[in-house]
């Protein structure tokens, strides 16, 4: 017999996960990819050319357009996750 349990209704569900990948170039870590997921969909943005001479406005960019795209009504009282942001991600998204 499956046991039911009562619904929660003070539980949120609205969170919103989001990731920073990097690669080394020049042993320095430099951000490629931004992901995040919603419960639903999933959005990218990748850095598809490393070009030194503009790799820092290209990682601008991308992190510009998560923060535009999250940054809409439909989100708002979602909890964001950021994978390991008070250690490594952070420091990419803060800067």
């Amino acid at each position: 017999m499956k046991k039911v349990l009562p619904k929660n209704n003070k539980f949120n569900t609205k969170i919103l996960t989001m990731d920073l990948e990097t690669i080394i170039i020049n042993n320095i870590h430099t951000p490629y990819l931004l992901s995040w997921f919603d419960g639903l969909k999933t959005r990218s943005y990748f850095i598809y050319n490393l070009d030194l001479d503009n790799l820092e406005n290209n990682i601008l960019n991308m992190i510009k357009n998560a923060i535009t795209d999250i940054c809409t009504r439909k989100y708002k009282n979602y909890r964001i996750y950021l994978h390991n942001f008070s250690k490594f991600g952070g420091y990419f998204l803060l800067k």
